[in-house]
Formats: C-alpha cells, structure tokens, sequence
C-alpha cells in the first residue's frame, strides 16, 4: 500500500522463469491502472495504442531454468483519491506451445490510501474598536478572514466549508456581505440561511460557549488578535462584558455553507474566505448601554471533508472582534 502524496514513484520488480522447454521470441506485456506512467523501464520496448499496453521483447532465447528480473518506475503523482488500488496485468507469451498457460499471466495490485489534514485559522481586521474613538462614524466595517490549508500529505478532493455568524440579540445588530471562497484562480459560491443547517451540530454550540472569562479581561500584544495601538501586556478594565455568540440568549444567527469547494491537489494549497460585515453605530450604543462594557463577537468557522473510508473530518477556529466602551485612562 501507498498514502497519495508520500512518494512519487513505486517500483514493480517482474521476475520471469522458464520451466519447460526454451522459448523463442517470448514477449512481456504490463498493463497499468490509469493515471500512472512508466519513467524507468527496460529497453526494447514497444507501446500497443489499441489494447493500452507495454510489450517488453526478451530478445534471445529463454533457455529452461532461466530467471530474468525486468524493474519498472512508474510515476504516481497524478493517482486520484477514487482510486482504491493500483493493478497492473502481467502476461508472457512466446511461439512456444505452452503446456501449462495459467501460469502465464498474473496480477499485481497495491492498495491506494489517503493521509489528509485540512486547518482552518482565522483572524478580524481590526481585531476591535474603541466607541469613544468612533463617535463621528456612523457605521463600523469590519472582516473575519479565514485560510483553509491543506497541510497534507495526500490531496484533498472536495471540502465543505461552513460558518455559524450570531448577527445580533433581539433585533439585527451585525450585517453581512455575502462571501465566496478563492482557491488559487477558481471561486465557489456560498449560501447564507438564517435556518439551521443539519451540519450544525451541538458541538459547534459547545466549542463556541466557552466558560466565561473574568470582567478584567487580559490580552497580550503578540497574540494574533492583539490589540493594535497598545504595546506590551494590557489588563483592560470594564465593569460588564457582553458576548454576541451561541450561547448568548435571544440571539440569532447566519448561517454560510460553500460546498465542494476544491480539489486541494497540493501541499499548502490555500483557500480564502472574506466574511466582510458592518455594525451602525447607533445600533451599537444603544446595545453597550454602560460607557465601560464590552462587547465580544464571535463567529465560527469550519472545514469538512470525508475520507476514502467514508470517515469524515473536519477543523474549527473561532473569530472575535472586540467593541470596548471606555477604557481606563481613555478620554
């Protein structure tokens, strides 16, 4: 057997032997599965177009008791993951008058398997807004990136990506462009529902609502979410936090599904999602009642892909963009 994306090539070792009398003008033919090519082989070869098959011509004269190895280089980059295994036909043949012809043909076969992993990482630009810093504006912009990457080794057919955004508590809060996925030169659409999705499971409920963080929340500068304008370790203090995710009551939410978006052929393949969103300012005022609360927002992102043994995986990463009241020692 063989994992896609380990190895490039795979040697077939052919040992022939003559029992019986010698055979004249005896001949090997091989016959590969598809999407494999032969870049080392023995010389004095011809191709058959019409029945798709090598034919290696021994020569001389195959005396009996005679062992002849032949080794063959076949190139299996472009195997696909539907592949279940590799056969190749092995057939002798000679002018001979075969005596025995069951022993003159057989096959070779090598179980094909896949070893994949697909991450998903995210972050918001910008990562959060001070309110007394954006009292002119009218309206926030604001995005959750997220990369979807094919760590490998083996390629990746066909993935589902999916995203769980809370747009606000009893009315609207956040508003949404609807996103695509970029994956080198191509793009998949996706669909936005405020129905809940059967791939939305408790789980997703269950990674989202966290145990709650104390009122003084701590955020270092070199994470990736740090804050921007602050250097060095910050304790931001604020008298009530506010958390817009799935746990949060009377909340409601979007939901984003982009299907069959790949293949993911190489290592490091990468796809991007640009979930660009807005909040009104007036909105968001009237929800931090208190000058000093904070509001975290979360959305979730998730990749999904099933395996040749029909097993399924998948990889989430949370995304949060915090809007802060006013800060200690902010004016």
């Amino acid at each position: 057997m063989f994992f896609l994306g380990e190895i490039t090539n795979v040697t077939l070792v052919v040992v022939v032997t003559n029992t019986g009398d010698p055979a004249f003008n005896a001949t090997l033919s091989l016959g590969m599965s598809e999407n494999t090519q032969l870049v080392r082989y023995p010389q004095h070869y011809t191709y058959d177009e019409i029945e798709d098959l090598i034919i290696f011509d021994f020569g001389n004269t195959l005396h009996r008791d005679t062992k002849f190895e032949l080794r063959f280089d076949i190139d299996v980059r472009s195997v696909k993951i539907i592949q279940r295994k590799l056969v190749f036909t092995l057939k002798i043949m000679s002018d001979n008058n075969e005596t025995n012809m069951n022993d003159n043909e057989c096959y070779a076969s090598l179980a094909v398997y896949e070893k994949a992993n697909m991450t998903i990482t995210g972050k918001s630009k910008p990562a959060q807004f001070s309110l007394t810093k954006n009292k002119l504006v009218s309206q926030l912009d604001f995005s959750h990136t997220y990369e979807i990457v094919n760590e490998g080794p083996s390629p990746v057919e066909s993935t589902t990506i999916s995203f769980l955004v809370p747009t606000g508590f009893t009315k609207q809060l956040i508003v949404l462009s609807p996103p695509h996925v970029s994956l080198g030169d191509k793009k998949f659409e996706c669909t936005m529902s405020n129905t809940r999705p059967l791939e939305v499971d408790s789980e997703q409920n269950e990674i989202i609502s966290r145990s709650k963080r104390a009122s003084n929340w701590i955020q270092n500068d070199n994470e990736p979410e740090a804050i921007e304008h602050k250097t060095n370790t910050q304790v931001i203090e604020h008298n009530h936090k506010m958390s817009l995710n799935s746990s949060s009551p009377n909340t409601t939410f979007l939901y984003i599904t982009c299907k069959n978006v790949g293949p993911f052929e190489r290592v490091k393949d990468k796809a991007v999602v640009f979930i660009k969103m807005s909040v009104g300012m007036t909105d968001l005022e009237s929800t931090i009642v208190n000058s000093k609360s904070m509001l975290e927002f979360k959305s979730l992102g998730k990749v999904k892909f099933l395996h040749l043994e029909k097993t399924e995986s998948d990889s989430r990463r949370e995304v949060s963009t915090l809007f802060l009241g006013e800060m200690v020692g902010e004016q």
